[in-house]
């Protein structure tokens, strides 16, 4: 009976930020077989993995290994190793060698497919999944695996009907759960998102917090694409609360404060966010429209200034300052800048006009 190794999303607990969106796990086979001298060394080295502790899961593997240069659930355990260390092509190498020792098994394809994520090969990871579903087609987790390797590519039909696929067999996996919303919420389906990711943290063990935390983000931002920000705001408040240095959730409490005209509210998490990560230029961006909203027009030049030297290509945050520019009294800035929006997005510049009158007018984040 096939069991979840572990979580990469939720166990391993690095490049949750990362990473836009995908889950995995990394499975093992039946257990090793009681005669194999491999056998303590894999499930030692099973736990270690579990644990996250990547060095002591590499030297039972070897052990394993040693003892049987036979087992592929020993290599496997070394591939598992080798990710957790970062070492992606090494994890590769093992998995494949576990694949070669026991060919008519979905386990070393279905490890393979985030080491392939990690270094962006997601076509390989797509192959390897597929692999993975023909040589086992109940596999749920193999499922799961295919369904995050399509949302990757971009193939949001594709990977909802696979995430609905897994759930059917597995719908207490609040991974498939989270594959499922975050897809729909690709699609522009907030509304029928928001029951899978409610799931998702229903579902969650302590172990999964990361990933229930993930699921509360996205859930948040589905309220606001709803336009129901109240829940979000209570969503995204628990979430800096646990996490307060952490500035995507901030950000998205302030678009929730944002949505409910609390611009003053809103501009104060910006700033935290600011202080936080000063380089960012998206929330840069957000800050200079809240100050345009607050008249505070200074404040928004100099805010939407850094976020346009840091995004030349961000026409919004180009439009913004060009009517930050004109509410100042800085028309011939606000003249240049135009000129500058009408080659990199006419059709918004045509929006917004060249006159003074109306590039005085509310920045809108959404204009």
């Amino acid at each position: 009976m096939r069991r979840p190794l572990w979580n990469l999303r939720s166990g391993q607990r690095i490049a949750l930020r990362r990473v836009v969106v995908a889950v995995a796990l990394l499975t093992v086979p039946a257990p090793v077989r009681a005669e194999s001298p491999a056998k303590t060394h894999v499930d030692a080295g099973l736990r270690h993995v579990e644990a996250g502790r990547a060095d002591e899961a590499f030297a039972e593997a070897q052990q394993g290994i040693a003892a049987d240069p036979g087992s592929a659930d020993a290599y496997d355990v070394l591939g598992a190793a080798h990710y957790l260390r970062h070492e992606y092509e090494a994890a590769l190498a093992a998995h494949r060698r576990a694949s070669e020792l026991a060919p008519g098994s979905s386990d070393p394809h279905d490890n393979m497919v985030p080491s392939y994520w990690a270094l962006g090969r997601n076509d390989d990871a797509l192959r390897e999944a597929r692999m993975a579903l023909t040589l086992e087609p109940d596999c749920g987790h193999c499922r799961i695996s295919l369904a995050s390797t399509l949302y990757r590519l971009g193939r949001y039909d594709e990977a909802a009907a696979e995430s609905r696929t897994a759930l059917r067999t597995a719908p207490e996996a609040p991974d498939a759960q989270y594959v499922l919303g975050a897809t729909l919420v690709k699609l522009d389906d907030a509304r029928s998102a928001i029951a899978p990711l409610r799931a998702c943290i229903r579902l969650a063990t302590p172990e999964q917090r990361a990933l229930a935390d993930e699921c509360r983000y996205l859930l948040g931002s589905a309220h606001l694409k709803v336009g129901e920000p109240r829940p979000a705001e209570d969503i995204f408040r628990r979430l800096v609360e646990d996490e307060p240095d952490g500035t995507r959730a901030r950000v998205g409490l302030a678009d929730a404060l944002v949505s409910q005209s609390r611009f003053a509210d809103a501009a104060v998490e910006l700033e935290t966010a600011v202080r936080t990560t000063p380089t960012s230029s998206w929330i840069s961006y957000r800050l200079g429209v809240v100050y345009g909203r607050l008249r505070r027009s200074a404040d928004a030049v100099t805010q939407l200034e850094a976020s346009v030297a840091g995004d030349p290509s961000n026409a919004f945050a180009v439009a913004a300052l060009v009517r930050a520019y004109a509410a100042a009294g800085r028309v011939d800035d606000a003249a240049a800048r135009y000129e500058a929006l009408k080659k990199l997005d006419p059709t918004l510049a045509a929006r917004i006009g060249g006159g003074s009158e109306s590039c005085k007018a509310q920045n809108d984040p959404e204009a």
